[in-house]
């Protein structure tokens, strides 16, 4: 399903105008980014759960040709999205 189509598809079984709807669907992932940011949690019960989530950083070699090369990775913050049960099956 294409973004259109789920505007339309929301659209339909919600009265709402296309245009309010996809402006909802367009903003949608800037509010869940910075309320997370925030330390905030989201919490769409029987739909999903959004939280910050910290990573460590990394290091490790790649082995390339017979030469060992060293990488590094910096510490984040990342949004962790889980779904909730009643998504997990179909």
């Amino acid at each position: 399903m294409t973004k259109a189509e789920l505007v339309k598809e929301i659209s339909n079984r919600t009265s709402m105008a296309q245009k309010d709807v996809a402006s909802v669907i367009d903003v949608l992932p800037e509010v869940i980014k910075e309320t997370v940011a925030n330390g905030d949690k989201i919490n769409l019960v029987g739909f999903l759960t959004a939280t910050k989530k910290h990573v460590p950083a990394k290091s490790g070699k790649t082995v390339l040709g017979g030469i060992e090369k060293p990488w590094t990775t910096e510490p984040k913050d990342e949004v962790s999205i889980k779904l909730s049960k009643s998504y997990k099956t179909i």
